[in-house]
């Protein structure tokens, strides 16, 4: 797979401000307090003080009021006070419109966009979002259409620049061979290598004028690879990844153009193989917690841990499998199965046939 930036991990922008409720509210009252210094003493005497001149940590400047040094309640300090139960309001409604800013500056990068957000950002690259199931209307009840989901989008879009030339880089045939079918789940691309023989002058004279001998350093998987083959394997969403004819078929088609491919490439198209594994651990759970609520957080945790490392050539680790069992509630896990390493080709894919997971006793 490509090398590509993981967009996720990207810190949100400068321009993408936090959310400070008490912040927010204390920065009013303090700007309206200083437009009416009142202080209140014991008695409740009102006295006048003069307000100094106040820069906030977002540049504004305001009269606040040095009350540091005086003993006595601002007049605004009062829940029960109506101007304060309208700060609080005001206050409320700028977080709400901050929000709203923060969202829409979102909508428009491709790291945080989602849904139509992500597809105007990705129409920009040219990237359309693929149809998983077309719709139904004549169903009862009607089915409406399945659409490939927000991070595949959002890869495919990164991978467009890619495209843009012809593929003969790694990332320019995992964008056409993704953009070819949603059932393209994910694309490993790799080529042969070969080592040049030289030939002894009694050799030359037994082989035809011209001729020249190589051997495959590295076959890449291939079946009697040659110069200019191009292995591309495909892992499918289909049953346990293995591509069908049908997806290859696609994913075939698509990068066959010679306005897609180089002009000597021979892209071999071939369905990852899949490697089997199941995941068997008991839990030693902590007391106090429900036994079924902590079992059922990491079956889930775990489900999700399987499912989203499915991938070319990259396994699930056996530290990955303790880390997302190791829900609260959790002391400890006995794994075992996995019981070693999972070990994958470049052009393999592990897939989970089973899980099972036992509660292995209560410490304390």
């Amino acid at each position: 797979m490509t090398n590509m930036i993981d967009l996720p991990l990207l810190p949100a922008p400068d321009l993408v401000e936090g959310l400070d409720y008490e912040n927010t509210f204390s920065n009013m009252r303090d700007q309206l307090n200083g437009l009416q210094p009142l202080l209140f003493t014991d008695q409740y005497t009102p006295v006048l003080l003069e307000a100094e001149l106040f820069t906030a940590d977002n540049g504004d400047k305001y009269f606040k009021v040095p009350a540091s040094s005086d003993t006595g309640l601002l007049y605004l300090d009062l829940e029960s006070d109506p101007q304060t139960k309208q700060l609080q309001v005001f206050a409320y409604r700028e977080m709400l419109l901050t929000q709203k800013i923060n969202n829409a500056a979102k909508a428009t990068m491709i790291a945080f966009a989602n849904g139509a957000d992500l597809d105007q950002e990705a129409a920009r690259f040219g990237v359309k979002r693929l149809i998983i199931t077309p719709p139904e209307p004549d169903a009862i009840p009607p089915k409406e259409a399945v659409y490939e989901s927000d991070p595949s989008l959002r890869y495919r879009t990164q991978l467009a620049l890619e495209g843009f030339s012809t593929a003969g880089s790694r990332g320019a045939y995992e964008f056409h061979a993704l953009s070819a079918s949603a059932k393209v789940k994910a694309v490993d691309v790799a080529a042969p290598k070969f080592t040049y023989v030289t030939l002894t002058s009694e050799q030359k004279n037994m082989l035809p004028e011209g001729a020249i001998v190589i051997i495959p350093e590295d076959d890449a998987g291939l079946t009697d690879p040659v110069p200019g083959d191009v292995a591309v394997t495909v892992l499918s969403t289909e049953a346990n990844g293995e591509a069908s004819e049908e997806t290859l078929t696609s994913v075939r088609a698509a990068l066959s153009p010679e306005d897609v491919r180089p002009l000597n490439d021979n892209p071999r198209t071939r369905s990852a193989e899949i490697v089997e594994y199941t995941v068997d651990a008991s839990l030693i759970l902590s007391s106090g917690p429900d036994d079924s609520v902590v079992l059922e957080a990491a079956e889930k945790a775990l489900n999700d841990y399987v499912e989203n490392s499915r991938s070319i050539g990259i396994p699930p680790t056996i530290a990955g499998l303790y880390s997302v069992l190791k829900q609260p509630g959790v002391y400890d896990v006995v794994l075992n199965e996995p019981s070693s390493p999972i070990e994958l080709t470049s052009y393999q894919s592990a897939f989970c046939t089973g899980v099972n997971l036992t509660l292995g006793g209560i410490n304390g």
